[in-house]
């Protein structure tokens, strides 16, 4: 989850695609990593990563490092997505009951709404439930 930086979108944030191709050949000791579409999170991660250790190439050794170092960044902004969607309803959810909504159709006050309820039915076979 990020932030699109589209700010005409009236919901500004995007669920993040990214893709992870790992081939690893332990005979060989070889190793091949493509990352597709990653997002800032990782690459910053990644950055840390290869600036945090003497050795660069030393971090990258074991075939988990790259795997974890992606997942451990998905839940990153789901709790700030969460606050907005929160925020969102609220704007919904808490709008005076004497307000009006227009359209060229609709002029209605939300008191006058009244919900209408039927019962469902399935037919099977000529039979209904």
């Amino acid at each position: 989850m990020e932030l699109n930086g589209n700010k005409s979108d009236p919901v500004p944030w995007s669920v993040r695609q990214t893709v992870l191709y790992q081939r690893t050949d332990n005979a060989a000791q070889h190793g091949t990593a493509l990352l597709v579409r990653a997002s800032d999170d990782v690459k910053r991660r990644l950055e840390e990563e290869l600036q945090d250790k003497s050795e660069p190439r030393g971090c990258w050794t074991h075939w988990t490092t790259l795997p974890e170092l992606v997942i451990t960044t998905l839940p990153g902004n789901w709790a700030a997505y969460i606050k907005f969607l929160n925020r969102e309803v609220c704007k919904i959810v808490l709008i005076p009951t004497n307000a009006r909504f227009a359209s060229k159709e609709l002029n209605v006050k939300l008191g006058q709404i009244v919900a209408v309820h039927r019962p469902l039915r399935r037919k099977t076979g000529g039979n209904h439930l």
